[in-house]
């Protein structure tokens, strides 16, 4: 059941690396914003595709929508073994905006194009893809006005609207849906006189506020740009999305402490006899230490990955807290450490799917790393199961969407 647990919230989106083929990608994510850069297991790929991409070393990926009809999108992803299709085979327009780079899908509002970083190799039949997105092209339509907050920076003149780009998500076993509802939570301050953390409490359906105003499609490189996009932020976190957030638990080395900590640039990286999911990781800011997820997992050489529901989102994002090395988010959010049954870390007990990791190896990219881990266990909660099968609809899954 490892890959319909996975593709709870897998990430969709059109891979093409010609101009005449395109594939429907599941469960890719970003993996930095600086540089923009994508990762997914190379095992996902039609044959062919992989092979014209290992020469051509270059892809465009357009984000899957809405706009792509339900059957369209079932189509693409039947069958039991990766399969690419031509574009007018599933009744989508083609569009040679780069002549460099594949074709993308018209339909879609977001355009990524990519060229291969590295491949890693993992195991004796799987492969680590990592992309950096040259440049993306993203349509005025999902454009809005930016909020409030986002107008106290300078330069800012738009704002990417995850509900106007109407994003699918994969829920396994052939299933699509579209985002059930958009929702807000700042990161957690502290409270310097009482020394606590504050939280808030998901805010209601973000509205979609005033459209009245046209906005152009804009154009973004990072390299060419020196990292500033035409929006007035780095928009790279809203342009990859929607995101499974990583919820990792460890104990410290040290002190035994069991720490908690969200991370939404998280992924499978191998869905075979073995399989393999990925975090990436960079230094606490402003320094060269690495985070507590990082380091506790290549030193007591295990973690848990936690799926959140919504039930779990506030405490979830109160563990987003910067806290010191021997104090535990777990005891913050106020959630249960339970102990794992096959790895030396803990679990968080209120989760209904836990996934037990035995550390594999750490990858170093240029400002970021990729932790990656074996899975050993799985924990699945009774009450997702329907008719005998694993329903992973009932958990009302978290995703990342900037």
């Amino acid at each position: 059941y490892f890959f319909d647990i996975w593709l709870y919230s897998g990430t969709l989106a059109w891979f093409s690396v010609d101009d005449d083929h395109i594939f429907l990608l599941e469960g890719y994510t970003a993996a930095s914003y600086t540089p923009p850069t994508i990762i997914f297991p190379a095992s996902t790929l039609p044959g062919k595709m992989w092979q014209t991409l290992l020469q051509t070393r270059t892809c465009t990926l357009s984000s899957a929508t809405t706009r792509e009809s339900t059957a369209v999108l079932k189509r693409a992803l039947s069958g039991t073994e990766p399969k690419s299709f031509k574009f007018d085979e599933l009744g989508l327009k083609a569009s040679k905006n780069k002549k460099d780079y594949p074709s993308v899908v018209a339909e879609s509002p977001i355009h990524m194009f990519c060229k291969v970083h590295e491949l890693i190799s993992l195991t004796n039949d799987e492969a680590l893809v990592i992309l950096t997105v040259e440049t993306f092209v993203i349509d005025g339509s999902v454009l809005g006005p930016p909020t409030d907050e986002m107008t106290k920076r300078p330069n800012v003149t738009a704002k990417i609207d995850a509900d106007l780009i109407e994003p699918v998500v994969s829920l396994g076993d052939g299933k699509v849906f579209p985002l059930m509802c958009l929702r807000s939570m700042p990161r957690p301050t502290r409270c310097a006189q009482r020394g606590s953390w504050t939280s808030t409490d998901f805010n209601n359906n973000v509205g979609r506020g005033d459209h009245s105003l046209a906005y152009e499609t804009t154009e973004w490189s990072y390299r060419q740009h020196g990292g500033t996009c035409p929006l007035g932020y780095n928009a790279t976190t809203a342009l990859i999305m929607p995101r499974p957030i990583g919820w990792i638990s460890t104990y410290s080395q040290e002190g035994n402490v069991a720490h908690l900590a969200p991370y939404s640039f998280f992924t499978d990286v191998s869905r075979g006899c073995e399989p393999i999911v990925a975090f990436s990781a960079f230094r606490k800011e402003g320094t060269i230490k690495k985070k507590d997820a990082h380091k506790d997992a290549e030193e007591m050489k295990c973690f848990v990955y936690n799926m959140v529901d919504e039930d779990l989102a506030v405490k979830m994002n109160y563990s987003a807290a910067e806290l010191g090395r021997n104090e535990s988010e777990f005891e913050l959010a106020k959630l249960t450490p339970g102990k794992a049954r096959l790895v030396d870390a803990p679990v968080v007990s209120e989760a209904w799917i836990r996934l037990e990791c035995e550390y594999f190896k750490t990858v170093e990219v240029d400002s970021f790393s990729v932790v990656l881990g074996f899975v050993r266990g799985i924990d699945i909660d009774r009450k997702l199961w329907k008719d005998g099968r694993l329903d992973v609809s009932l958990l009302k899954p978290i995703t990342r969407l900037g």
